[in-house]
């Protein structure tokens, strides 16, 4: 008698199970500097979103509402940190920062942050 052989989803399954969780995963938000709702003495220079795992290097945009408009902020990757240059944003007493990244797995991020000058 021919011995039985495993059926590609039973074997698929025990891939699955034994793999962590956070591998299949995509990139999550985990801090920001400054913080959200944060109120500074003066305003940043630069603003950091660190996340818990790798993001595209080349697919991200960062924008700040000013004027009655989304304006586009130059930024970059780096490994897990998304580096965004407030330089260009003028002086505001309220930062309305809108962000977007894409995570190695295909999925996209988006958020916002918002924080405030005295």
């Amino acid at each position: 008698m021919l011995a039985k052989k495993p059926y590609p989803m039973k074997i698929l399954l025990i891939v699955m199970l034994l793999c962590p969780l956070s591998s299949w995963g995509h990139s999550k938000l985990v801090t920001t500097e400054p913080a959200n709702g944060v109120v500074l003495d003066t305003p940043p220079k630069l603003v950091t979103l660190n996340f818990n795992k790798p993001i595209e290097p080349k697919l991200h945009r960062a924008e700040v509402w000013s004027g009655g408009v989304w304006r586009v902020l130059p930024s970059e990757v780096g490994g897990n940190v998304l580096t965004i240059d407030l330089k260009e944003s003028g002086s505001l007493s309220e930062y309305k920062i809108r962000w977007s990244v894409m995570s190695p797995d295909g999925h996209r991020q988006r958020g916002l942050l918002r924080f405030f000058v005295k």
